[in-house]
């Protein structure tokens, strides 16, 4: 958190526009999903659960020698890869409020950081749950909100969305089309400039960036202590 509020300072004084890439914000299919559940169609969300998992030595072979070997550097399952759905459980259910977390190095080789990451997580009074790895065969990720009217869910392998409001019945699916790998960094792109050119506003604030840099934080120091942890405590 070093500097953090000195550079929104900045940011204040010189009436800048700040985002931070988060590139899950981007994609089509939990955007919508997202305006569906800001809509009160399926009333307040109670519970989110997000799965995810890929195998990162497959996408990024010369990973030993890149930061992701050392936390330090940012390295590790939760700076690297949880974070992106930490900050889109975020972006769904509001700031996380406190954790408790679990991790291991299990698989992969050549590092000694995390490589699977178990997170138990409180968004005010919805309750979550997290879970990542890094050496699974599927390159997977799924968010799912139960809500007091219905239940939706995003996939990011299939760019869909999905939900379910009546018990017993099948999902319906919505906005299932697969993208291409650089669509979502392009959308970023355009969203930064649709930023600058204040037709819209950032889709990740240097705010919301920095609720999601104390919560990886606490999730670390969680997993070295055992312990609860307020992502209020860290400073």
């Amino acid at each position: 958190m070093d500097q953090v509020d000195e550079l929104a300072g900045i940011v204040a004084e010189k009436r800048v526009i700040a985002a931070v890439a988060y590139v899950m914000r981007a994609h089509p299919a939990i955007a919508a999903m997202r305006a569906a559940v800001a809509s009160g169609r399926f009333g307040q969300p109670l519970q989110l659960v997000a799965v995810s998992g890929q195998n990162f030595p497959f996408y990024r072979p010369a990973y030993r020698n890149t930061y992701y070997a050392r936390r330090e550097s940012g390295g590790g399952a939760v700076q690297d890869a949880l974070t992106h759905v930490l900050n889109a459980g975020q972006w769904l259910a509001g700031r996380i409020d406190r954790v408790c977390a679990d991790a291991a190095h299990l698989a992969v080789e050549g590092v000694d950081v995390e490589d699977t990451v178990h997170v138990l997580a409180r968004h005010g009074e919805l309750l979550a749950n997290y879970s990542l790895n890094q050496h699974q065969a599927p390159n997977e990720t799924t968010i799912t909100l139960a809500c007091e009217r219905g239940t939706v869910r995003f996939e990011s392998h299939t760019s869909r969305w999905r939900s379910a409001e009546r018990p017993g019945e099948p999902w319906v699916d919505h906005d299932e089309k697969i993208l291409e790998r650089d669509v979502t960094f392009v959308r970023q792109a355009d969203g930064f400039l649709d930023a600058i050119e204040g037709k819209s506003s950032p889709l990740c604030t240097l705010e919301e960036g920095a609720a999601t840099l104390r919560t990886n934080l606490a999730i670390l120091q969680s997993i070295g202590t055992g312990q609860w942890v307020s992502t209020g405590d860290i400073r």
